[in-house]
């Protein structure tokens, strides 16, 4: 094969697993996300780790795109990709501004769903609502840091994580 046609590797995203993630559903969770668009392409997975495609993260857009109308506009975009995740009965419950990957085309895509659960889509999810609402229970990691129940941090101020109210305004606008 010459050189012209040979595919040139995609750069990848490599996530060590740390104890319990195989267990608990990470790379079936990643996959099912991955074939649905909602989670960057898996390029291989080992008993160690899993290696994905890589994408810009979400901090790196917003440092190019600081105030203005793009960022309203991926606001928007996040807050409609949340709903298509759990329209399809899945709940992130850990989502921030570090576990959101923005696609070349700036479509944003989901990473790290150690956490994560299957859930009814016609019932509040834990990632859209909040704990008290949906039924499904506050992972234990949750409730060491005060703020941190609700799964994603929308409108939830903290220091553990930047909340993407802080980025994009109050989810509820957005809706």
């Amino acid at each position: 094969m010459s050189s012209a046609t040979q595919r040139r590797p995609r750069p990848s995203w490599r996530h060590d697993f740390k104890p319990g993630e195989v267990e608990n559903g990470f790379v079936e969770y990643y996959a099912a996300w991955s074939a649905l668009g909602l989670a960057p392409v898996i390029v291989a997975v080992s008993a160690d780790a899993l290696i994905s495609e890589k994408h810009e993260t979400l901090q790196e857009w917003l440092d190019r795109h600081p105030r203005g109308p793009e960022r309203d506009t991926m606001g928007r975009c996040l807050r409609a990709r949340v709903v298509e995740l759990h329209s399809h009965g899945y709940c992130h419950r850990d989502l921030h501004r570090d576990n959101v990957l923005i696609r070349h085309d700036g479509v944003p895509l989901f990473i790290d769903p150690a956490f994560a659960v299957a859930a009814d889509p016609e019932a509040p999810c834990y990632g859209l609502v909040g704990g008290s609402r949906s039924e499904i229970s506050v992972v234990p990691d949750h409730r060491l840091i005060p703020g941190l129940e609700n799964g994603v941090y929308w409108d939830v101020e903290t220091t553990a994580v930047r909340s993407l109210s802080a980025d994009f305004g109050p989810q509820a606008e957005l809706a």
